[in-house]
């Protein structure tokens, strides 16, 4: 494939098993932008940057300061209620819609961060269960203040975001479950099974069980993607064996090979948020699937494996047997310099072309 970059063609570098890294990882690779593109974000960034980084430091200061004091204050409901309306501001929803904003004016969104539009697909009209798992794909961090506003739900999150100034906060007043994803040491294995994963299932078991109505989101794929495939799903969120709210989410309208790419993926949060900010709009849409119940006999993995080809039959995109462990291996081929962002869009670029997204002399820029 002669996919790595010359400069790293030592003798000690297994290429073959490099090669099968990288070719593993694409589902996480970013798509490049063309000149029109390029220039097209510049011309958005001078002009919507400024103010949208005033709104967004603005709102955060002011929203966050309240939630503190309120929460402080005992005055939980209120608070949650305030986070709510911040991630309005920062993301925005409409109740019930399916309606683009753009036509109703009421749905302005993310004017902070430039996704100013979502569109919603009901498929379902069934009650949400006051006991139930709301699961989706991952692309980015939209979903999360989507699923903020419209079910304010726990989430299952990385051990890391509870260390995180005000995130880790909040994720504890919305009562997350915590997950250890660092490889265990040894002798921490509990019955063959990982301890911090048997912790895990037991968290989301308790947080269940001690409340007569809860929602847990889960992104049971893990990680976030390129949003062209549905990676394996883990189990976890399915132990407690409950009816199950499946969401797909995805980027209306985004132009791979000349819109900014706006999947949270193999990218530094700096350079990614600083470009969503410089682009003109992108569309968030949710398609919501029928409420799923666990057959009977049926174990927690094969729930898991029925509901992800469920969702990947509605998405139109294939499952593939990859996970987080692939994503960190391909983002540190890209930190070593194996892989040079130049090389990765031109894999990415070849691959438009093969699918007939893009011609080979728009391909040739974009490499």
């Amino acid at each position: 494939m002669g996919w790595l970059d010359a400069d790293r063609k030592a003798a000690d570098v297994d290429r073959k098993k490099l090669e099968a890294q990288i070719e593993r990882g694409l589902v996480f690779a970013r798509y490049p932008q063309d000149v029109i593109g390029k220039l097209k974000t510049s011309i958005f960034g001078i002009l919507l940057f400024p103010p949208r980084l005033v709104v967004l430091i603005t709102s955060g200061v002011v929203g966050f300061s309240s939630f503190f004091v309120l929460n402080g204050l005992g005055l939980k409901r209120t608070a949650l209620s305030l986070l709510r309306l911040q991630a309005r501001i920062w993301f925005g929803s409409q109740e019930n819609s399916t309606v683009p904003s753009s036509t109703t004016g009421s749905n302005m969104v993310v004017v902070s961060r430039g996704l100013v539009e979502e569109e919603r697909h009901l498929t379902q009209g069934a009650p949400v269960p006051a006991k139930c798992v709301l699961i989706s794909n991952h692309i980015g961090i939209h979903e999360i203040f989507w699923f903020v506003v419209k079910y304010s739900p726990g989430f299952v999150s990385k051990a890391e975001v509870r260390k995180a100034p005000i995130i880790g906060k909040i994720g504890e007043m919305l009562n997350c479950v915590f997950v250890d994803r660092k490889t265990e040491k040894k002798g921490e294995n509990v019955e063959g099974k990982p301890k911090q994963k048997m912790n895990a299932v037991e968290s989301i078991k308790e947080k269940f069980n001690s409340s007569s109505s809860f929602h847990l989101c889960a992104f049971p794929e893990g990680t976030t993607t390129n949003g062209e495939q549905l990676i394996r799903f883990r189990s976890g969120a399915f132990v407690p064996m409950l009816p199950v709210l499946p969401h797909l989410v995805k980027f209306g309208g985004f132009q791979r090979g000349r819109d900014f790419d706006p999947h949270y993926t193999a990218v530094k949060f700096s350079r990614w948020i600083i470009g969503l900010m410089c682009q003109g709009w992108i569309r968030f849409q949710v398609t919501y699937l029928p409420l799923q119940t666990p057959k009977d006999g049926e174990t927690p993995r094969e729930y898991a494996d029925r509901i992800q080809k469920l969702m990947a039959s509605e998405a139109n995109m294939p499952c593939v047997d990859r996970s987080f462990s692939d994503k960190k291996i391909f983002e540190n081929k890209i930190r070593d310099g194996f892989l040079s962002e130049r090389t990765l869009y031109s894999i990415q670029a070849d691959r438009l072309t093969q699918r007939g997204l893009l011609d080979e002399k728009s391909a040739k820029k974009l490499s």
